[in-house]
């Protein structure tokens, strides 16, 4: 009896170990399939890398990358380099390449900060709730790709170098070139006040649009940030209202705009509005997240930097999706199949409930509603709920 007991036991972890196996390799055949598409998307498309791309062979060429988008990009309304001076280095080897080597080489890049934020996750969630948020998350990546993006590099860079003080100068630079997105970085409390922390992005800064303003023959720092400002306030006027204000702007900055029907040329509200919300949602994430190690508040804060920011497109979504995968990591730890309905039910309102799936006219109504924010949100919710429940069982 013992015996046919033990080969019983014997078969079924043979069994186990067979389907592990098989998963395991139906996952990897899963992922370069998806790698493979979204880097074939990126060579297809990457209309916001040309933004780059041109801005980059501006440079090279003497000329200012603001003021020659303007021109360049004309025909593309709303297409002009709003980033800051101070980023234009790190486009400017691009400048050297072809168009097509260009968006090769970026796409590569887009590819592995993916890999990294996939890797980082499951290291401190878990694989499968890596791999859950990566598939709902789909349709995000691929509106990333297909723009060209910045944001899955400013992504990766915030996982890796979150968790040391002495990055914090640099990932001001890195979050800067989204200006609005430095309130990110209030993550770090205190410490992001320190003189030594701001003289040294001052430092920086300077230099590094000393670099631009020596490449631009005739120009000065006051010329460049003036054609950097007047560019950077150019998305209201050329877009529209449609655009700015509409469905396919998903933060809670643009929500009450829309409550209040604010004109998008009126940029001075969009910097109002979102330094109310980053108050608000800051304090009340600094409140409730105290029960999370530092990776998961950093999660939160990567993705409130998302929902406060005036122009919150579906790509920049990329941001929240560790918080997501942490919640639902989080939630299974904690074995409470509320919390983890709660984490998943938020996933997918950020990932699936979006036109390609469900149709324009079902799902403009929820976008109107701020539902990618609001399901940010619940999975912010989650994670803290799942973490108490966690702690209390322990």
């Amino acid at each position: 009896m013992s015996l046919a007991c033990r080969d019983i036991r014997c078969h079924k972890l043979r069994m186990a170990a067979r389907i592990k196996r098989a998963m395991l390799v139906t996952c990897a055949f899963g992922g370069i399939v998806a790698v493979v598409r979204l880097f074939l998307i990126a060579l297809g498309q990457s209309h916001d890398f040309e933004v780059y791309w041109n801005a980059a062979v501006s440079l090279i060429s003497g000329v200012s990358p603001y003021t020659s988008s303007q021109g360049l990009m004309s025909s593309n309304q709303g297409f002009v380099f709003k980033y800051p001076p101070w980023v234009l280095p790190f486009f400017a080897p691009f400048g050297l390449l072809s168009w097509t080597a260009a968006k090769g080489v970026w796409a590569l890049g887009e590819i592995v900060a993916l890999l990294y934020a996939v890797v980082w996750t499951a290291r401190k969630g878990s694989l499968s709730a890596a791999l859950l948020g990566f598939g709902i998350f789909w349709w995000i990546w691929i509106g990333h790709f297909a723009s060209g993006q910045i944001t899955l590099l400013i992504l990766a860079a915030a996982l890796f170098l979150g968790s040391g003080e002495k990055s914090i100068v640099l990932l001001g630079l890195i979050f800067s070139s989204k200006v609005f997105s430095l309130v990110t970085l209030f993550g770090f409390g205190r410490r992001v006040f320190k003189a030594r922390v701001i003289l040294g992005f001052i430092i920086a800064a300077s230099l590094l649009t000393g670099i631009v303003v020596l490449a631009i023959p005739g120009h000065s720092f006051i010329a460049l940030g003036r054609d950097w400002i007047l560019a950077a306030g150019s998305g209201g006027a050329e877009l529209g209202a449609e655009v700015v204000r509409g469905p396919a702007n998903h933060g809670f900055t643009a929500l009450v705009l829309r409550l209040f029907d604010v004109d998008p040329r009126s940029s001075e509200y969009d910097v109002v509005v979102f330094l109310v919300l980053s108050i608000l949602l800051g304090f009340l994430w600094n409140r409730f997240s105290g029960v999370l190690s530092f990776e998961e508040r950093w999660s939160g804060w990567l993705a409130l930097g998302v929902l406060v920011h005036p122009l919150a497109w579906h790509h920049s979504f990329v941001l929240v999706y560790p918080l997501c995968a942490l919640a639902i990591a989080k939630a299974v730890e904690a074995n409470t199949t509320r919390y983890f309905v709660s984490a998943l039910f938020g996933t997918a309102m950020i990932g699936l409930i979006i036109p390609e799936l469900f149709g324009s006219s079902a799902v403009r109504p929820l976008e109107l509603a701020g539902i990618k924010a609001w399901g940010t949100c619940l999975c912010a919710f989650s994670l803290v709920r799942a973490k108490q429940c966690f702690r209390m069982d322990s």
